[in-house]
């Protein structure tokens, strides 16, 4: 074999602008954005301390993140627009000390569960049991019907239930999936049956 030959059998020579594409998409250096996943559909003030209620539409799960960190790493920032507006704020989110993510407001959309036939039924993923599941539907159905976590023993006082009645079966049912996932959360029944009463209280407002 040549000289030439053996050069034309030779791999080419890599060079640095090969590398340009991964210098600026690098993977390693790529962050979630939680904005494109995650929406704002509550927001409370207890005891002078703010509770935000961020729901995942990827696995239909929600979380409560306050100013103070979560194990998950999961600290509320501030929130930023009209407090008695809550379609105007947007929660300021930081996860495990690094980037900062915005998170508006917006209606909660349920996926329905993996593995379910028949009907519309929806849930919260694996934060809620199929029983808590079937509770907050019939108190989306029934403003009469309680639900464990609401800080009440049977049916909703008058004062209430004339507010459950004001708002829409969607609403009664979404409040209801948040107040049960602060019950499974170990949230304190004071805090958790303030953030309902407030909770409660702006949506009827924002009718």
């Amino acid at each position: 074999m040549t000289a030439l030959s053996q050069e034309n059998h030779l791999p080419t020579p890599v060079t640095s602008e090969a590398f340009n594409n991964l210098k600026t998409h690098s993977p390693f250096l790529r962050s979630l954005d939680y904005s494109e996943s995650f929406v704002l559909t509550g927001m409370a003030r207890i005891e002078g301390n703010i509770y935000a209620t961020l729901f995942d539409s990827e696995s239909s799960e929600s979380r409560i993140i306050s100013e103070r960190m979560n194990p998950d790493g999961w600290q509320l920032v501030d929130v930023e627009g009209n407090g008695s507006d809550l379609e105007s704020l947007t929660a300021n989110i930081q996860v495990n000390g690094g980037q900062v993510f915005s998170i508006r407001y917006q209606e909660a959309e349920f996926k329905p569960i993996r593995g379910m036939t028949g009907g519309n039924r929806s849930g919260a993923g694996s934060s809620l049991n199929q029983e808590q599941i079937d509770s907050a539907r019939r108190a989306g159905q029934d403003p009469n019907a309680g639900f464990r976590g609401d800080g009440y023993r049977g049916p909703p006082p008058p004062e209430i239930l004339d507010k459950l009645k004001k708002i829409s079966s969607t609403q009664r049912e979404q409040l209801a999936r948040r107040v049960m996932q602060m019950y499974n959360d170990g949230v304190d029944n004071e805090v958790r049956s303030k953030f309902y009463r407030e909770s409660l209280d702006r949506a009827v407002q924002q009718r």
